[in-house]
């Protein structure tokens, strides 16, 4: 029996067939119903204008469900030429020139979120490192959209975290995920407008940072505290509404949460102070920076395929030093601190 017959042809009834007929067989019917596929916008896909992008879409779907925990892959450029019937170059320049222009409008068209070139570990090649794309969705993921047994975000601050995510180029899925470890007492969106700001200052440099919906994920993950300088909308917001004469009692109430925000602020630094003046007096310096390396490893392996930049990543490395300082320091919690300060006013 033939798998297909198309619209016109002769059934083997012998009448004709009014549409296009597929049979599929068994292994194919047995990957869809275990939602063993990944389903592409095909819309956006036909938008797609570039020869080099179109060849890579399949290849892209094949190779983000073998990592989908990862949504990440890595192919020798060699093996690429090979694969697509491309010319191959030596010089990163030509390289660059060649596939550039493709895996951009793939970016742009939400199939990557983020690409990069590099010299393959034994330097004998170069590989591409590609992260996916809001445009690869599983069939898993498109189902449990559709069930009506999905559970509900607990309420507006969290819808407003998964939007301001999906936003900067976190898939929904991995946005909903993430939002169900995260403390409600966590400042996601101060956070994510650091990440914002960490971002675009690093464009500027020789690092900047490759993949960003990973950023954001590794700071809210991690809830890194955005630093006492910064000053986030929530912040500003607050210190307008707490100087607005047309609305006092909303301005008490505003004024108590700044300080509350000022007040933890000053407990961070006191932390920080005193754990480096503790790892200053107590620790060699070799003692330190090994310990911060070790951080650094454990980081860096744990974020894969996230690969942060040297500052940015000795920050994380250093933050977590500091932890693990303070808790071996007899230092007072928050509200131990805070009663301390009450106290010192009268």
């Amino acid at each position: 029996m033939s798998p297909v017959w198309t619209m016109g042809e002769v059934l083997e009834d012998g009448s004709i067939a009014e549409e296009n007929y597929v049979w599929l067989s068994e292994w194919q019917l047995e990957n869809i119903n275990s939602r063993h596929t990944l389903p592409i916008d095909y819309d956006v896909y036909r938008t797609l204008q570039l020869h080099i992008a179109k060849a890579l879409v399949p290849l892209l779907q094949i190779w983000f469900y073998a990592s989908r925990r990862e949504q990440c892959a890595e192919r020798r450029y060699s093996d690429l030429c090979s694969l697509l019937g491309l010319q191959t170059f030596r010089a990163l320049s030509r390289i660059k020139q060649q596939l550039k222009p493709s895996l951009n409008e793939l970016k742009d068209r939400g199939f990557l979120s983020a690409w990069e070139l590099a010299k393959t570990t034994d330097g004998t090649d170069y590989k591409l490192c590609l992260w996916a794309g809001s445009a690869f969705v599983s069939s898993a993921d498109l189902r449990a959209s559709e069930s009506p047994e999905r559970p509900a975000l607990l309420g507006e601050k969290h819808a407003e975290v998964l939007r301001a995510l999906i936003d900067r180029g976190v898939r929904e899925d991995r946005g909903r995920q993430l939002l169900i470890d995260l403390p409600n007492s966590q400042p996601a969106i101060d956070q994510i407008e650091w990440g914002d700001a960490e971002i675009r200052r690093k464009e500027r440099t020789r690092e900047p940072i490759l993949n960003p919906p990973g950023f954001y994920i590794y700071l809210l993950e991690s809830n890194y505290p955005v630093p006492a300088g910064f000053e986030t909308a929530r912040k500003r917001m607050l210190r307008e509404q707490a100087q607005s004469r047309e609305a006092e009692s909303r301005a008490v109430e505003a004024r108590r949460e700044l300080e509350l925000y000022e007040l933890r602020e000053r407990y961070e630094a006191f932390v920080v102070e005193e754990t480096d003046a503790h790892m200053g007096k107590k620790m060699p310096p070799q003692a330190v920076e090994l310990r911060i390396r070790d951080y650094m490893k454990r980081i860096q392996e744990g974020a894969s395929p996230n690969r942060w930049p040297e500052p940015t990543l000795r920050g994380f490395a250093l933050r977590r030093l500091r932890t693990e300082v303070a808790g071996e320091l007899d230092l007072p919690s928050f509200e131990e601190y805070a009663q301390q300060r009450a106290n010192s006013l009268f």
